[in-house]
């Protein structure tokens, strides 16, 4: 027998949820509790705690499957539980196209669970509805309504994130920021004789669920002698015209070319596709006295995956020009920079720390101490929460810490600013009684919040190394913390 998926409308699914790097959005009712867990564990889940129900959306690797054969394993798989019984199956419809349905009981916890599979580009989307058996009735029709407001969406991702280190020239006396993922920057050797003062180069991938784009960034520094820049920006169209065998009507179509004026510098932009190999690449010259600075990137991106664009300008613009040695070379080296647009934050953390991503909260684990039951970490925590006031939120998160932890102590609890705004600075010890013997534990927390924007950043350690740790890096961290209009 075939379930019959008649919608009912609520006139209340008014907030909607977008994830770009997912290709997917939907509404929901702005009373539910919704966690995105996406970039750490590939789940969204929304709770509607009021009528006791969950919906939750799972992305899985298709690893090359159609719908049909990973839904006949899917299936073949909830016959075997015990656990499980009253299965029902039917086609349907998700996101506007052909998807599989699934609805059955579950006798270990007595809930009741439609779900809804279907494949776009290789993932496997599951959305999920499921309530106890009292409750089930009561909300299947908005659950149906739920699965119809799902679609995909084709959004062209930015960079949401990345972390930032310092290329020191001390021959031309400049700095540069750039990824710490990308393969380190190389300077081949250049002989005398050339003109070319410094190459470096580099690659990195950007991977999301559709695709990988490849880049390949470098920087030339040319001496200009005895040209200008502009007489030298025409040496590289001729260069352009002999590559592609373009003319001129070629090379004025083909190049997209703007001027910029960036951080006291002015900057010529040329931007072309190699029709051939389908790359883009990227130019930007700027001039510092007798030198040209070409920056260039070339990129396996399609025209509207803007990726690329925003990683290539973020390292342009960093570049700084010293006429003496900076004084904190040494301290900008021990450092990377995080930036995070999504989140409208940047940071600075040592080096020593490794970073796991699990947005609204960002963790830096001291890889020194990560065969540790319990590491030195920096933490740093987002949310939007326009409706209470700070110290509702910082009760809030007292409860929650409470909650997980043991023996827990506030010893102190200082009202202060940070980030221009009021603040709480406390501090707990805490002991990890299932250790043997047991982890003494501190931590300190900073909480501020704005009109609608709740930070809280912390650094936690061993009671014995705490200290020690906190004076060399922890409290330079919090301080680091610098915050903007996110990127959206």
């Amino acid at each position: 027998h075939r379930r019959s998926l008649e919608c009912v409308i609520f006139r209340n699914m008014s907030k909607t949820f977008t994830s770009a790097k997912c290709g997917f959005e939907l509404e929901y009712d702005p009373t539910w509790d919704l966690k995105d867990l996406l970039g750490f564990s590939g789940t969204l889940v929304i709770q509607d705690k009021l009528r006791n129900v969950q919906y939750s959306v799972v992305l899985l690797q298709a690893e090359g499957q159609n719908l049909r054969t990973f839904f006949h394993q899917t299936r073949s798989k909830l016959r075997e539980l015990p656990e499980i019984s009253q299965l029902e199956f039917d086609s349907v419809k998700l996101g506007g196209q052909e998807a599989k349905s699934s609805a059955y009981f579950t006798t270990s916890d007595s809930k009741r669970v439609i779900q809804y599979w279907t494949i776009k580009d290789d993932f496997v989307y599951v959305v999920e509805f499921n309530a106890a058996i009292e409750d089930f009735e009561a909300n299947v029709s908005r659950a149906k309504e739920f699965f119809q407001t799902f679609k995909f969406v084709s959004v062209p991702c930015p960079i949401e994130s990345f972390s930032l280190q310092t290329y020191y020239n001390p021959k031309l006396n400049f700095t540069l920021l750039y990824p710490n993922n990308f393969s380190d920057l190389v300077e081949p050797n250049v002989q005398v004789r050339d003109p070319t003062k410094l190459v470096l180069s580099s690659t990195h991938t950007l991977n999301d669920k559709a695709s990988t784009v490849t880049l390949k960034f470098s920087l030339v520094v040319d001496s200009l002698k005895p040209l200008d820049l502009s007489e030298y920006i025409e040496l590289h169209d001729i260069q352009l015209k002999k590559q592609f065998r373009w003319n001129e009507e070629h090379l004025k179509r083909n190049v997209k070319r703007s001027i910029a004026r960036e951080n006291d510098k002015l900057v010529q932009k040329a931007d072309y596709r190699d029709a051939t190999t389908n790359n883009k690449t990227l130019r930007r010259f700027i001039q510092r006295g007798d030198d040209a600075y070409v920056f260039s990137l070339l990129s396996s991106a399609p025209d509207n995956d803007k990726r690329d664009q925003t990683f290539f300008e973020r390292i342009v613009s960093s570049l700084t020009f010293f006429t003496s040695p900076p004084p904190n070379i040494k301290t900008i080296s021990e450092y990377f920079t995080y930036e995070h647009l999504g989140l409208g934050i940047s940071l600075k953390y040592n080096n020593n720390y490794v970073l796991n991503e699990a947005p609204p909260v960002l963790i830096f684990y001291d890889s020194r101490t990560q065969n540790h039951p319990w590491p030195t970490t920096f933490t740093v925590g987002v949310e939007k929460h326009a409706d209470i006031s700070l110290d509702v939120y910082v009760d809030a998160v007292q409860k929650n810490l409470e909650q997980q932890m043991q023996s827990f102590k506030l010893v102190e609890d200082v009202a202060t600013k940070f980030l221009g705004q009021p603040a709480r600075r406390r501090v707990y010890d805490n002991v990890f009684m299932v250790d043997n013997p047991p982890i003494a534990r501190k931590s300190i927390l900073i909480i501020s919040k704005s009109d609608d924007t709740a930070y809280t950043v912390g650094f936690h350690a061993t009671t014995d190394a705490f200290e020690e740790a906190f004076r060399k890096y922890g409290n330079d961290m919090i301080n680091s913390l610098k915050v903007f209009s996110p990127v959206l």
